[in-house]
């Protein structure tokens, strides 16, 4: 008894080979791939030139208080041309708990310190 089957070859879909899978899927990976780089770089870059074009950042320096030295004196030496020294001053009363501006030769004081990005990340020699 030979029974013929009733499923054909008409019947299923045609695969695809494997070399012809390769063919579609492979270049659209690399495009996905070259889109993905540029998206990161665009990123990277934008980010850069943000913070490079911002205003100046805050740090804080320790200074050696020398004699005569006052804290106006050092409000005007480190503030900004534009920045109002009685501003730094009070920063400055409050960073290092001062309950007035006396200050004592020979001790530190905190001072916020305004510089550029680029200075902040030159090498110092």
């Amino acid at each position: 008894m030979y029974c013929k089957s009733s499923f054909t070859s008409k019947n299923y879909p045609r695969r695809t080979s494997l070399v012809k899978r390769y063919h579609l899927v492979f270049p659209g990976l690399i495009v996905l791939g070259l889109i993905l780089a540029i998206l990161m770089i665009s990123a990277i870059s934008r980010a850069h030139v943000a913070y490079a074009k911002s205003d100046n950042v805050r740090v804080y320096q320790s200074v050696q208080i020398m004699p005569d030295d006052t804290i106006w004196d050092l409000a005007v030496q480190y503030s900004l041309p534009d920045e109002d020294p009685r501003l730094l001053v009070n920063q400055i009363i409050s960073l290092n708990h001062l309950e007035d501006t006396t200050i004592v030769e020979g001790s530190y004081l905190i001072i916020p310190v305004q510089k550029s990005w680029y200075d902040l990340h030159q090498p110092q020699v």
